[in-house]
């Protein structure tokens, strides 16, 4: 497991993951930060 910050230019502020809300970076040809994206098959298990 790595740690650190994941930063670019044009990269979104990463917000650190938290149970909460489940932040999470999602890099792809749009980086952006959102909250628990695979939230509904996480609960489904």
């Amino acid at each position: 497991m790595r740690t650190g910050t994941p930063s670019a230019k044009g990269w979104p502020k990463w917000t650190p993951y938290s149970e909460e809300k489940g932040e999470t970076m999602v890099i792809n040809t749009r980086t952006k930060m959102v909250n628990d994206p695979d939230g509904i098959g996480r609960r489904a298990l």
